[in-house]
Formats: structure tokens, C-alpha cells, sequence
């Protein structure tokens, strides 16, 4: 198990690097994208680009209380032996 672990750092790091690389080369020109977006025909909404894909924003605070009315992890799949690092919201 620590071995597969170990395995998967560089597994990941990899897929976060290409990932980057793809933000970056994107941003340099965000209309092919834009005309991609509005051209394409989907039965949701998608989310429109104002700003360059590569930008950083500082965090805002985090409240000191907060409550969460509901929830739905159906479509995750679920390791019992990891620790959750993100959270889904759906607002629609």
C-alpha cells in the first residue's frame, strides 16, 4: 500500500503539471476558448471567462461559523482510507 502510494506522487504531480501547462498556454488568448464556449451546444450553464485562466487571488477569510444545509456525495467514489481535501457545493 505505501509502495502504490509512493507511486501515485509522481502520478500526480504529473497530471498537475500538464494541468498547469494547459491553463498557461490558454491564457495567452482566451478567445478560441470563449468562441469554443458559445458555440457549444450544452443543456447546462457554463461558466463564461472574464479574467486570464492563470491568475492568483488572495483568499478572503474563512467565517468563524458556518452551517451546511445539505448534502450529496452520490457521484464520489469513496476510499474509506483517505482524507477528504475538497468540498462540492451545488448550488443548481
Amino acid at each position: 500500500m505505501v509502495a502504490r502510494l509512493k507511486a501515485g506522487v509522481k502520478e500526480r504531480q504529473k497530471r498537475l503539471n500538464y494541468a498547469l501547462d494547459v491553463l498557461h498556454n490558454w491564457s495567452a488568448d482566451l478567445e478560441p476558448l470563449r468562441a469554443k464556449i458559445t458555440s457549444s451546444k450544452t443543456t447546462w450553464l457554463v461558466a463564461g471567462l472574464v479574467n486570464g485562466l492563470d491568475q492568483c487571488y488572495k483568499a478572503l477569510p474563512t467565517p468563524t461559523e458556518f452551517t451546511v444545509i445539505a448534502t450529496d456525495g452520490s457521484h464520489i467514489d469513496v476510499d474509506r482510507h483517505k482524507s477528504t481535501r475538497c468540498y462540492l457545493i451545488n448550488i443548481g
